[in-house]
């Protein structure tokens, strides 16, 4: 993940459609396949911070030219101080690659909205209304996956705080800091409800680990 700053210029006329230089910010940009144009990450994978580069796509009529720079390049995975868990949560293991996996524990779910820190970063303290670039995997309280973007090989972005997610997100990720990993417990008022979604019955308890990599 990195954070670029490019122009978007018409080749026709020379108009410019976007610039993150105009706007002030740079733009946080997951390099992969599946969230990149093929050739802009084939471009960009490899390439170090200071990196400038230039490339124009045909697009019918018209011809789009762009610059971009690499300004900065952001952890893949929570970076910060570990924190020893609360007792009677489910325990968290990574892989060498910082992908979560959950050992249950016995007994009823919580009933409120469990939020822990299992990691904390240094960065800002995410705010409602921000856009969040996070690495998560998703169980059941009994331990059954149904949902991971480490499994999809690239990080996801939602709004947060907005009504985008779930209300236990909005709720448990709001006022974290970027670079934390958060372990949240979300009861079912707080998830889906008494909706069935997908492989996710009616009801459920959910147990999030999330990684908070970008906010703004």
């Amino acid at each position: 993940m990195i954070d670029l700053d490019s122009v978007w210029v018409k080749g026709t006329d020379g108009t410019v459609d976007s610039s993150t230089w105009k706007n002030g910010k740079p733009e946080q940009v997951v390099v992969s396949d599946d969230a990149l144009v093929s050739v802009i990450s084939d471009l960009l994978v490899g390439n170090k911070v200071g990196t400038r580069f230039a490339f124009a796509v045909p697009a019918g009529d018209t011809t789009a030219v762009a610059v971009g720079e690499v300004v900065g390049k952001r952890p893949s995975r929570a970076v910060g101080t570990p924190v020893e868990p609360a007792a009677g949560l489910p325990a968290i293991t990574l892989d060498d690659t910082g992908k979560p996996s959950i050992e249950p524990v016995d007994g009823d779910a919580p009933t409120e909205l469990v939020v822990q820190p299992l990691i904390e970063g240094d960065g800002p303290a995410v705010e409602s209304g921000q856009t969040i670039t996070v690495q998560y995997s998703g169980w059941l309280w009994d331990g059954s996956p149904f949902d991971s973007s480490w499994d999809r090989g690239a990080p996801a972005s939602f709004g947060i705080g907005v009504q985008q997610v779930i209300t236990g997100w909005d709720e448990g990720l709001v006022g974290q800091k970027v670079g934390s990993q958060v372990l949240l417990v979300v009861p079912p008022d707080k998830a889906y409800g008494d909706i069935e979604r997908d492989t996710i019955p009616a009801g459920s308890t959910l147990v999030f680990v999330v990684d908070i990599l970008a906010a703004g």
